[in-house]
């Protein structure tokens, strides 16, 4: 799983707080997916 407290994601979940760059790392590693699919950010150059 991602090791990030249950409370935390909920927060970051509901908009109720910002995500630490760590804590989107973990998610993304958990999705098995990069941090800038995860974010929506189209590849540079497009």
């Amino acid at each position: 799983m991602t090791h990030i407290d249950r409370r935390t994601y909920q927060r970051i979940e509901a908009g109720q707080s910002d995500p630490r760059y760590g804590d989107l790392l973990l998610i993304a590693a958990a999705l098995e997916t990069s941090l800038a699919d995860l974010m929506g950010c189209a590849p540079a150059g497009s």
